[in-house]
């Protein structure tokens, strides 16, 4: 796997959790 595809991964994989974690927190307001 090249490196650029990699970092595109993580980027992608901290979006998903994000977006979790934010509609956990609207969840619980």
């Amino acid at each position: 796997i090249r490196p650029l595809v990699l970092n595109f991964l993580i980027l992608d994989f901290y979006k998903t959790i994000f977006l979790v974690f934010l509609i956990i927190n609207i969840k619980n307001y």
